[in-house]
């Protein structure tokens, strides 16, 4: 993780808003990846809930075709534990 982004006051697509939103830019991408509570709460089992220490911190990421999205399954992005994190 090269950095982590707080964005406020955040409108996703069919009007619904979010007061805080965060995403996390890995090393080598322009893209950040916005967290959704689950791949949120994993990073704070994993590092903490400070966001400042989630930086530099390795993870992987793999897709979990099981996610379900407005009562419909979809393919969405996980965190899990870098296998070379110690």
């Amino acid at each position: 993780i090269e950095s982590v982004h707080r964005h406020k006051n955040v409108q996703f697509e069919q009007g619904r808003k979010k007061d805080v939103v965060f995403g996390i830019k890995f090393a080598g991408t322009t893209k950040q990846l916005v967290l959704n509570a689950t791949n949120r709460k994993t990073l704070v089992r994993m590092f903490g809930s400070n966001v400042k220490r989630w930086k530099e911190q390795k993870v992987s990421l793999y897709v979990d075709t099981r996610v379900k999205y407005q009562g419909k399954l979809t393919n969405g992005i996980r965190i899990k534990e870098a296998k070379d994190n110690g």
